[in-house]
């Protein structure tokens, strides 16, 4: 069933190159881009992530430095009050105030209540019967009327 004139090279090449597909070379040229804006991208993010790094170590070495410089200036004067002593009073102020205050607060109910019972005992003095309970009892009270004598 051979075709005449037909060879089995001219329908079917065997050796010649595939011709490339304008399909597949738009996603090809697409994935390539991707690939080229990822590594900038990660070069960037490498970058930044460097300069984060050299603020943080600055940051963290001027801080060592200022706790070394604090450290050496108590060390060299104990009358000197430095900043932890400052702050530690102040403290101490601040819960010295808030003592006094919770104190006052419930000192100031306690007051009352002993101001009410010296009140009851100045009122039960001031209507006669406080000083009238002795040993032998309380004296009955006095009539209402005063009774006439007749001569």
């Amino acid at each position: 069933m051979a075709k005449l004139g037909v060879g089995v090279g001219d329908d079917f090449p065997i050796d010649d190159p595939k011709q490339p597909n304008p399909e597949t070379q738009g996603a090809e040229r697409a994935r390539e881009e991707w690939r080229k804006a990822r590594a900038e991208w990660r070069k960037r993010r490498e970058e930044w992530r460097a300069q984060q790094r050299q603020c943080r170590d600055a940051w963290r070495r001027q801080r060592d430095e200022f706790r070394a410089r604090l450290r050496g200036s108590r060390q060299e004067s104990d009358h000197d009050l430095g900043f932890t002593d400052l702050t530690f009073i102040v403290a101490l102020l601040a819960l010295a105030a808030l003592v006094l205050i919770a104190t006052s607060a419930v000192l100031g109910h306690l007051y009352l209540f002993v101001g009410a019972i010296i009140l009851g005992v100045l009122y039960l003095a001031w209507r006669g019967d406080f000083h009238e309970f002795g040993a032998e009892g309380a004296k009955p009270p006095p009539p209402a009327e005063p009774t006439k004598q007749e001569n």
